[in-house]
């Protein structure tokens, strides 16, 4: 997989704009200090809600101290960046405070599992300063998100964090699209939940992906309840019903000629499962009826799953529409062209083993014009600027998952 080396964002900030924004925060610092000595003796749980707290409530000198200095961060997106150190951590949030001076953090639920987190929520922020050629738009963004959090003690060592980066870039306006969801804002306290290891809702879980690779998706009605409830976090909408739910999945299906999830972590109880996942397998892409050679993928994702009376009731999917993009050489934000409101863009030729920049001079090529020529754009400023860094040439990629 290529990685690539960019700055990524903090609570949950898109790693995209936020490495974008990379170097807002240089002139001034964050004094990181261990004030709180009792932090490591804290309930995990309390010293992640206080940390939260002390985050929407702009006090970054304490969020700080709920991190272990050798605090390793994690962005499953399709910038795939690794944050080390707590320093790096403290520079990154002066940079989003730089752009999002307002950005909140509202928790829906803590799931405990032993001595580690798994948190779900919703970020949200004004956008009032610039992202590079990209101009302050005073527009307000959400979108979902969620941790994986491993704890020492009080603190956190390791955080593998996943969110969308399109939902943001959709509402500010760099992808032009008529429907802009938002994600609800989580309303009163964060609810804990917490629970013992269940090797039955293992194997539930490990069932449901073992369906999905095989197409197997009559399996899905022994599996999971009839009202079940099946929500896309980044495209921002749910699914009700079995039947529903399947025919969103054997959509997805249908673009991969192969597909195997690796099942990098599973946290389970008898009410919940939480799942770190890597989907790999053989990308399709159809066009004017005929199908391409497949391209290998390696995606990213993660799975939230409730369980009712040892079926699954809900299932929550974290993903990253950009980050196919990515598989086929295409940078980020080229890949945004991709999502709007236009005609589908061809894949790229084979281009393995180059460098992805390389790749998408050699490929590239100017977007088809929109069906409707009367249909007049926005014309505000965000669009204006984004289009004049990147309207040039934009390299060819995939079908964007819808």
């Amino acid at each position: 997989m290529t990685r690539f080396n960019r700055n990524a964002g903090f609570f949950g900030l898109l790693g995209l704009i936020a490495a974008l924004a990379a170097g807002c925060g240089d002139s001034q610092k964050v004094k990181v200090t261990d004030k709180n000595t009792d932090r490591k003796n804290m309930d995990p749980v309390e010293s992640f809600l206080k940390g939260m707290g002390s985050y929407n409530g702009q006090d970054l000198a304490e969020v700080m101290t709920m991190f272990e200095p050798g605090v390793v961060w994690h962005n499953h997106n399709a910038m795939d960046a690794e944050i080390k150190g707590r320093s790096s951590l403290a520079k990154q949030l002066l940079g989003e405070r730089t752009v999002f001076p307002d950005s909140k953090i509202g928790i829906e639920n803590v799931y405990v599992f032993g001595g580690d987190l798994v948190m779900s929520g919703v970020f949200r922020g004004t956008q009032q300063g610039p992202i590079r050629s990209i101009p302050a738009s005073g527009k307000k963004i959400a979108y979902n998100l969620l941790y994986f959090v491993d704890m020492e003690g009080g603190r956190a060592q390791k955080i593998d964090a996943y969110f969308n980066m399109a939902s943001a870039l959709r509402q500010i306006g760099v992808i032009q699209t008529t429907e802009k969801p938002v994600p609800k804002w989580p309303e009163g306290k964060a609810k804990v939940i917490r629970g013992s290891r269940s090797e039955d809702v293992e194997r539930l879980v490990r069932s449901f992906f073992a369906a999905l690779e095989a197409s197997s998706f009559d399996k899905l009605a022994e599996i999971a309840t009839g009202d079940l409830v099946y929500s896309d976090k980044a495209a921002i909408k749910s699914f009700e019903g079995l039947e529903a739910a399947k025919d969103v999945l054997k959509k997805e299906r249908e673009e991969f000629l192969t597909m195997k999830f690796k099942v990098r972590e599973l946290k389970t109880h008898g009410d919940f499962a939480a799942a770190q996942v890597q989907l790999v397998g053989q990308h399709v892409v159809e066009k004017n009826g005929k199908k391409d050679p497949p391209r290998s993928v390696e995606l990213d994702r993660a799975y939230l799953l409730s369980i009712k009376d040892g079926k699954i009731a809900a299932v929550d999917v974290y993903r990253d529409e950009v980050a196919i993009y990515r598989e086929y050489g295409v940078k980020p934000m080229t890949a945004v062209l991709h999502l709007s409101d236009k005609p589908e863009v061809p894949a790229p030729a084979d281009t393995a083993g180059q460098d992805p920049a390389d790749s998408e001079k050699k490929t590239a090529q100017q977007p088809p014009t929109p069906e409707s020529a009367k249909e007049k754009p926005d014309e505000g400023p965000a669009k204006k600027a984004a289009e004049k860094k990147m309207s040039p040439k934009a390299a060819k990629g995939p079908k964007a998952q819808k």
